[in-house]
């Protein structure tokens, strides 16, 4: 199907996916809260543009789903809040304007790119797989190996000697020679 496997054992996949998938809801609900119960909502809801629903969409999420996964991975979840609240500090550190927030900005407009248009690759565990084609992984999934096999007799052109060949090992008589 074209899967890439990640081989990393749980702690670590909590430790990653409590940075790239689970803080982003928090942070998402922070800042739909801190503008929804603001005195100036009204007016502001009417500014607001595609940036706000953007980086406010996941607070539309399932709570329920979500306070699940914040739960089982609380450890994990609470060391990047403390991470983003460092980085939200140092943001705030170097200003509105001025050389150090547009070195800030220029920096992480750089890296960010960068990741967006040359994202990561997993490593391959071997260099000679290919995606399968959806049909192929369908018939390894309901034959298995003998799938592979029996595209390949299927795809060549069958001699005489194949056929005989082939009828041996499937235990099939030779047909009479009168046919």
């Amino acid at each position: 199907m074209g899967a890439v496997p990640l081989y990393i054992d749980a702690a670590e996949h909590d430790q990653y996916v409590a940075a790239v998938s689970h803080l982003p809801i928090l942070i998402s609900v922070a800042l739909f809260r801190m503008a929804r119960d603001s005195a100036g909502w009204e007016d502001a809801s009417l500014l607001s543009g595609p940036g706000f629903r953007d980086l406010t969409r996941l607070a539309s999420g399932d709570p329920t789903m979500a306070r699940d996964i914040l739960a089982t991975n609380r450890e994990a979840v609470l060391h990047w809040l403390h991470r983003f609240r460092t980085s939200f500090h140092d943001c705030q550190g170097r200003g509105a304007g001025g050389q150090p927030v547009m070195d800030l900005l220029s920096s992480t407009q750089l890296d960010r790119d960068t990741f967006i248009l040359n994202p990561p690759l997993r490593p391959a565990r071997r260099r000679h797989h290919r995606a399968l084609r959806p049909r192929d992984a369908i018939g390894r999934l309901f034959v298995g190996g003998l799938y592979d096999r029996m595209k390949e007799m299927s795809s060549r052109p069958a001699s005489p000697r194949d056929d005989a060949e082939l009828r041996r090992k499937l235990g099939i008589p030779d047909e009479p020679s009168g046919r």
